[in-house]
């Protein structure tokens, strides 16, 4: 195709104008350059819209073509949760949270690091005031961010109770055991006793005492008249009722507690029992509270419940049939104590262990300040602690122990028997709660502080958290002796100062 611009025609084939002096069609020059100056316009305006139209049509098939849609990116969401708006030092709280459109997941605030696209964790804080968790979470989307408050108090000795002014706890006293037949025992034991009183600046409801299962069953009765004989002698427990520890076997049957079982299913060590109780009846006392086969949970104790089914069974029915023989005894009210011991481990399942509620009158656990952690995770969320003395001298971690002895970086509860379990376990069973042996010992290096003011901090904080939510306390019975398994004396003792004044605080909120 050419184009007459009037001069000359453009051959758009070959790109160069054509020559009208050089014709090779056979038309004249002079014909030939007035009939393109003729057409000229014309076909200009003919080529033109023959461009147009092509141009249009170009435009409606490229109109008719199929376009596909740019992808769709969703923003990501975050949903974060606490299971309680507050909490006291130490205590865990549990963080619940879920994304979508995330691909990472990253904590700041009062916890940190990366965490999975959904999930829950155990968190403590360990100083008081409010604690801020905020998750981010990022995709391809953007990125969204959730947070969540936690309000933590102090640990007190004890919190009030609306309409009741502050919580006092029923306590009670172990200084030893008074010898009615040795002035000087005795008055050994009227000084501590003394000084204690005084010390703790309130008389106290209960005294501990026990049965001595080293002897022989039928030595039983008699040892128990001469305690109770005793106590009476040494005239500082008129009024107050006695928490007897007495067991399910002697030392005899270590390793073989079955059989000490099995003779007591059978009947054969009823009078024993029944006798026991007269012992303590007949020398003026009403009320006595019975812990049977008391710390069973411990391989340390004869009367253990094991590790197996059998003697977990056996254990249970030995229970059972003896608290039905003290219950039985006449002209004397008995309490049954059902009472555990904290521990990090069980042989047995604790819960599993639990006879029923017509055996029990009362629920009880023995804790005291010793720890033996199964794990040195820092509870505060720091570094792994190099030792078990640089992990005790945390309070938060100290303080996760007693609540949950068996616990681990895997798991925050354990399998061990706690503060908070034994709890619990009172308000599921609608018992009264007690604390039947407690006290502050460690041996600064391995067990934790020898002078530990947050532990008898720590229980008033747990007892009065467990009465406001609508428990009720039996006893607790402060150990300020020295034993064989630790040295729990604080009164008169420079070096246990603080904890001798957290104890005051205790018994008096």
């Amino acid at each position: 195709m050419s184009v007459d611009l009037g001069t000359g025609t453009v051959d758009r084939d070959r790109g160069f104008p054509r020559d009208p002096f050089n014709p090779i069609d056979g038309t004249p020059d002079h014909d030939r350059t007035r009939a393109a100056r003729r057409k000229g316009p014309a076909l200009l305006l003919s080529l033109l819209s023959l461009a147009t139209a092509a141009c249009g049509a170009e435009s409606a098939e490229s109109a008719d073509a199929p376009v596909a849609a740019p992808p769709v990116v969703v923003a990501p969401t975050v949903a974060l949760s606490l299971n309680a708006a507050e909490a006291v030092t130490g205590a865990p709280a549990t963080l619940t949270w879920t994304s979508t459109n995330a691909n990472s997941c990253t904590a700041t605030g009062a916890w940190s690091g990366s965490r999975d696209a959904a999930g829950s964790g155990s968190v403590t804080a360990g100083s008081p005031g409010s604690h801020t968790y905020t998750l981010t979470c990022t995709g391809a989307g953007g990125s969204a961010s959730a947070s969540a408050t936690l309000l933590v108090n102090a640990v007190a000795a004890s919190s009030p109770l609306p309409g009741s002014g502050a919580w006092r706890p029923p306590y009670g006293l172990y200084v030893g055991n008074p010898h009615g037949n040795d002035a000087t025992a005795m008055a050994l034991f009227q000084s501590r006793w003394d000084a204690s009183v005084r010390q703790l600046r309130r008389q106290p409801q209960f005294f501990g005492t026990f049965t001595d299962f080293s002897k022989d069953w039928k030595e039983w009765a008699g040892n128990a008249s001469w305690f109770a004989w005793s106590f009476n002698k040494s005239e500082r427990v008129a009024g107050m009722k006695p928490v007897i520890g007495i067991k399910l076997s002697t030392n005899a049957y270590w390793n073989r507690q079955n059989d000490a079982f099995r003779e007591i299913i059978s009947g054969k060590h009823d009078q024993v029992y029944r006798d026991v109780v007269a012992a303590w009846r007949d020398n003026g006392y009403k009320e006595l509270r019975f812990r049977i086969s008391y710390e069973f949970n411990g391989n340390f104790m004869p009367d253990n419940f094991g590790k197996d089914a059998e003697t977990l069974n056996l254990w249970k029915q030995a229970f059972a049939h003896v608290a039905d023989v003290l219950h039985d005894v006449p002209g004397v009210k008995v309490l049954v104590v059902w009472n555990p011991a904290n521990i990090n481990w069980n042989g047995n399942s604790v819960i599993g262990s639990y006879p029923g509620d017509e055996y029990v009158d009362v629920i009880s656990s023995d804790i005291y300040s010793t720890m033996y952690p199964l794990s040195l995770v820092d509870w505060s969320n720091g570094p792994k602690a190099a030792n078990l003395l640089e992990w005790s001298k945390n309070p938060v971690n100290r303080i996760h122990y007693w609540d949950f002895p068996g616990a681990t970086e895997w798991t925050a509860r354990g399998s061990g028997w706690g503060m908070v379990q034994a709890l619990e376990f009172a308000l599921a069973r609608r018992k009264p709660f007690a604390i039947s042996e407690t006290g502050v010992g460690g041996d600064n290096v391995k067990t934790g502080p020898a002078d530990d003011p947050e532990f008898p901090a720590y229980l008033g904080a747990r007892l009065a958290d467990f009465v406001r939510r609508g428990g009720t306390v039996d006893h607790v019975v402060i150990w300020d002796y020295d034993a064989s398994d630790g040295k729990w004396r604080f009164t008169d003792v420079p070096a246990k100062s603080a904890t001798a004044a957290a104890w005051t605080r205790f018994v008096n909120p």
